[in-house]
């Protein structure tokens, strides 16, 4: 099933009662995210970095660029120029083992890194602390980008203050880390 455009307004049956629903129509009516030819949105399913990636350069408008080559990316891939400009504005680096895993689901720490590197440098965050009770997993690379954005508001936990780093990010959870992102840019705390 392919994803399709939708009009300003227009919802998906499979939100009506779904906790983002606010979220995830405001970002369809700005044209960031759109929903499916059968008019639903999916909103529980999981993002792949990829999807991630084109949500991002397209809510913010990211401009960069890069000729850096990755060996799970192909210039014919639909991904190429999102993650050509991902590289280009420092949002990623790619793995060690220089692959991006475009098709891979992205995990929630992952997610805040990359929103993090993008809005860091226009933003300045109190150097203050949040912790989860989880957050003796969160990776070493991603404890500054969940502990100022959680302290900031963008994100938050999944219940009983559990962030969950290392699991998968909705299509809901995308909408609203954008979404809180947006407003967190135009307002501050």
């Amino acid at each position: 099933v392919t994803k399709n455009d939708n009009a300003a307004g227009k919802t998906f049956a499979d939100i009506e009662n779904h906790w983002g629903k606010n979220y995830i129509l405001s970002l369809v009516k700005k044209n960031v995210i759109s929903g499916y030819t059968d008019g639903t949105f999916r909103p529980d399913a999981l993002v792949t970095r990829a999807e991630f990636i084109k949500m991002l350069i397209g809510a913010f408008d990211i401009q960069g660029s890069s000729d850096r080559t990755f060996g799970d990316v192909s210039e014919n891939d639909w991904y190429y120029d999102y993650i050509q400009k991902a590289v280009g504005a420092g949002i990623i680096n790619g793995s060690s083992d220089g692959n991006v895993y475009p098709s891979n689901d992205i995990s929630r720490e992952d997610a805040a890194v990359m929103m993090y590197r993008h809005i860091k440098a226009e933003i300045k965050f109190p150097n203050k602390t949040f912790s989860f009770k989880d957050e003796e997993q969160i990776s070493d690379y991603c404890i500054e980008a969940v502990n100022d954005m959680a302290y900031a508001g963008i994100i938050s936990g999944k219940g009983s203050n559990k962030f969950c780093p290392k699991d998968g990010l909705t299509r809901a959870e995308a909408a609203t880390l954008i979404s809180n992102t947006m407003d967190y840019i135009q307002g501050g705390i």
